[in-house]
């Protein structure tokens, strides 16, 4: 363990040769080690390789927060349940415990995996995010129900899709990975800052809106379901009725439960996520009109005026 007043930006060949030996040459190049405070440990990678990674993991009691953004993963703990995790996912597990598991890592057909988890030990917690370990836990419980809970463990763990906005959050934090360090004073500051903002949009997304009633735990997996095609189909003309029979819930159950589960309605869901898309490809230099129908939108004067509602700009004023 490197010293807690030295935070450091590691690459693969200084972390010690008996842990070298035991990943993969292919991948060894892509896995960065970060500490930019005590208590709060990064690890992202950002790999191309043909070959999967599969490898045995343990750990102290702990919240763990994993991003995947490309790829796919397998995990669990020994003895328990494989979650299969695919891009646009995250991994949240909490444990009360000494725990022992495995992972699997592969890469996309074009062999990319981006990847990012955060680390916070169960004594570092309340001190780093200013919530107790025990309330975490319990509205963790409430929102996913007894799914992610693991019989032969005092932990959890659950798998949830996550917004393109916090998607391209988690993108511009793993990009500065690979650029040149500042001082390292303000890049230790700059990260976590960075994490913890990811943490709190986590939070927020999935576990702080119990302000109303949740739908039931049979529904939520349907729910989340229903939310993930959102994500990832934007552009589709969606309407309640093809959603929900997507997703196996009749209109009513998809309407009620998802205003209660992520706080908007379908509709105004689908409307944000178009937003979020749109704002991405626009600073990608994607013109205004092929930006408005690659998200969805078939006439631009619409497009203009809901986004403007939305970021208080124009599209235009955006490029």
């Amino acid at each position: 363990m490197h010293h807690l007043n030295k935070p450091l930006l590691l690459q693969p060949t200084k972390l010690p040769e008996h842990i070298l030996q035991a990943i993969p040459q292919d991948w060894q190049q892509s896995l960065n080690i970060y500490s930019p405070c005590r208590d709060l440990t990064l690890h992202s990678v950002n790999a191309s390789s043909r070959h999967p990674w599969l490898f045995q993991s343990e750990g102290e009691a702990a919240l763990n927060l994993c991003f995947l953004l490309a790829g796919k993963m397998r995990t669990g703990f020994h003895d328990g349940g494989t979650y299969h995790v695919n891009a646009g996912s995250a991994v949240f597990m909490l444990s009360n415990q000494h725990t022992q598991g495995w992972n699997e890592f592969v890469s996309q057909q074009n062999h990319d995996f981006r990847m990012l988890n955060i680390h916070i030990p169960k004594s570092a917690i309340e001190s780093l995010i200013g919530v107790e370990m025990s309330l975490l836990r319990q509205q963790s419980h409430s929102i996913f129900g007894h799914s992610g809970e693991q019989q032969h463990l005092d932990a959890l763990m659950t798998c949830v899709p996550i917004s393109l906005s916090l998607q391209s959050r988690i993108s511009e934090l793993l990009t500065s990975f690979q650029q040149t360090a500042p001082h390292q004073v303000i890049g230790n500051l700059y990260c976590r800052a960075k994490i913890l903002e990811l943490i709190a949009l986590f939070l927020q997304e999935n576990i702080c809106q119990q302000t109303i009633s949740l739908p039931v735990p049979c529904d939520r997996k349907r729910l989340m379901q229903a939310r993930y095609l959102l994500e990832k189909e934007y552009a589709q003309d969606w309407c309640v009725a093809d959603l929900a029979a997507r997703v196996g819930l009749n209109e009513k159950r998809l309407q009620t439960g998802f205003k209660a589960l992520y706080g908007k309605s379908v509709y105004a869901f689908l409307i944000h996520t178009r937003i979020q898309a749109a704002v991405i490809l626009l600073q990608q230099g994607v013109s205004v009109t092929d930006t408005a129908t690659m998200v969805g939108f078939s006439h631009l004067s619409h497009f203009s005026r809901v986004f403007r509602e939305h970021i208080g700009v124009s599209p235009k004023q955006l490029v």
